[in-house]
């Protein structure tokens, strides 16, 4: 039996989906790009708004692709991560099914966010200056 799902993936807004070098941007590439290689399932589109995510995909295996969505998501800055399935055509005025693929993750602080913070006070502290670089 076909299953309609959309995946839609929520970053945070400090985190970018269509910056094509951030983790987030490379997850949401690779699943759909998976997703594509992988019968039963079939993308039928997929769309980045740079927060927002979305892939549109028909399955005969709705398990097997929420599997590979939890396995492919990115590690940090999902503000939500869900998939909307649905037994018939949506198309028809069916409600879907809400099922949340990865518990939120925080949207502070960004990894590497220690490092900065060191990098800032060492060169606040280096040019004399007796405040904080906050």
């Amino acid at each position: 039996m076909n299953q309609w799902i959309v995946l839609d993936l929520v970053a945070h807004d400090t985190w970018a989906l269509n910056d094509s070098g951030s983790e987030q941007s490379q997850a949401f590439a690779r699943l759909r790009d998976v997703l594509a290689a992988a019968p039963p399932h079939r993308v039928l589109s997929a769309s980045n708004t740079g927060t927002q995510g979305l892939i549109y995909a028909l399955t005969t295996d709705a398990e097997a692709l929420l599997q590979t969505a939890r396995e492919h998501a990115p590690e940090h800055g999902v503000a939500s991560f869900v998939a909307r399935t649905w037994t018939a055509d949506p198309r028809t005025g069916a409600q879907p099914e809400v099922i949340e693929l990865i518990e939120p993750q925080p949207s502070w602080p960004r990894p590497g966010y220690q490092n900065d913070l060191l990098e800032r006070w060492l060169e606040a502290a280096a040019g004399g200056s007796a405040s904080s670089p906050n």
